[in-house]
This record gives structure tokens, C-alpha cells and sequence, in this order.
């Protein structure tokens, strides 16, 4: 899956198993949490000039509760900066979004005083624990005179609804098959 398009591919060959083939059947339902619309959170201000900063946003209508209410999450952001890379001299800006909850976080937009944007993003994790809470990571390398302020904001998904889907597949080690007539 990629976060930029949701689509799940499934491939498989065409064969036929043996007639000893083991099969694992799945039928039933499967929650899935979807959003209506993308929104961007208020700009939160941080100096580049510091080591390590941290704040509170809150994402409004970012999370759903257990009752299938849309509700706020407060979330936390912070920013850390790192000394100049010895090989090529850029400084490391890593963004941290860290939630108690699975959230629909489409991008982080780190915008100058000025307006201009922050160029110079390298890539991006996400991770989640078993408590359910959630935490993604924006690297940037930036040239070494950057300094001063910085406005970031979090785009995230809002309007959330838990639907199910209903599934009904086959599948062995050698991946899933579709069922054909008589074979």
C-alpha cells in the first residue's frame, strides 16, 4: 500500500494445485477505517536554531473513538537538528509526529518566515506499537547556513467512518487462488 494512493495488488500465476494442496478459507468482515476529506492542521512555530523542541497540536477531527464518533486527538510534535554531516556537510532537520492513535497523516509542509518552503526532504517512516499509538519521522538535509524559524503543518485525513468490508478468499503458502469451475 502506499500512502499517496491506497490500492492493494494482489498477484498471482496460473496453475493448478495438486489435489493434496492445503487451503486456509477466510470469510467474514473486515473493519476499515476511511476519510472524506484531507485537511491541514494550524501552523506550529519552531526555531531551527535549537537542538531539540517540542509541542502540542491537536488534529481536529483527525481520530475516531470507540463509539464510531469523529473526535480531536492531541498529538505531539517535535523537531530535532543535527550537527553538519562530515562527508557532505548538510545539517539533518528530523520531524516527529508521535500520537496515541492510529491517524490519517497524508504530509508534513514546513514553511520559512518568509513563505518559501523547506526543500531538502530525504524520506519518511511510519511505526505502530501494540497500545495502538502511532509515530512517523520526516528527515530533511538541509544546507549548513539554515537557521531561524519554521512553521510546520500536518496534513491529515478528517470526516472518518468505520466500514466493513466484506472478504471471502482461499489462499496457501503459494498465495491466493481464485475459484474456477470444477478445478
Amino acid at each position: 500500500m502506499d500512502s499517496g494512493t491506497p490500492e492493494v495488488t494482489l498477484e498471482m500465476e496460473h496453475w493448478t494445485p495438486s489435489p493434496e494442496a492445503g487451503w486456509v478459507s477466510v470469510k467474514g468482515n473486515v473493519p476499515l477505517m476511511i476519510a472524506e476529506k484531507e485537511v491541514m492542521s494550524e501552523g506550529v512555530l519552531f526555531s531551527m536554531d535549537k537542538k531539540k523542541e517540542k509541542q502540542s497540536l491537536v488534529l481536529k477531527g483527525g481520530a475516531l473513538a470507540d463509539d464510531g464518533r469523529q473526535g480531536d486527538v492531541k498529538t505531539a510534535l517535535e523537531i530535532r537538528t543535527w550537527s553538519p554531516n562530515r562527508n557532505s556537510g548538510k545539517i539533518r532537520l528530523e520531524v516527529n509526529l508521535k500520537s496515541p492513535c492510529v491517524l490519517g497523516i497524508s504530509e508534513v509542509t514546513l514553511i520559512k518566515p518568509d513563505g518559501a518552503p523547506v526543500l531538502g526532504r530525504r524520506g519518511w517512516g511510519h511505526s505502530s506499537a501494540s497500545d495502538g499509538s502511532s509515530e512517523w519521522h520526516w528527515h530533511y538535509d538541509l544546507e549548513p547556513g539554515e537557521k531561524g524559524k519554521v512553521q510546520v503543518f500536518v496534513s491529515y485525513m478528517s470526516e472518518l467512518k468505520l466500514v466493513n468490508v466484506p472478504v471471502e478468499m482461499k489462499f496457501s503458502l503459494s498465495g491466493m487462488v481464485r475459484e474456477t469451475s470444477g478445478q
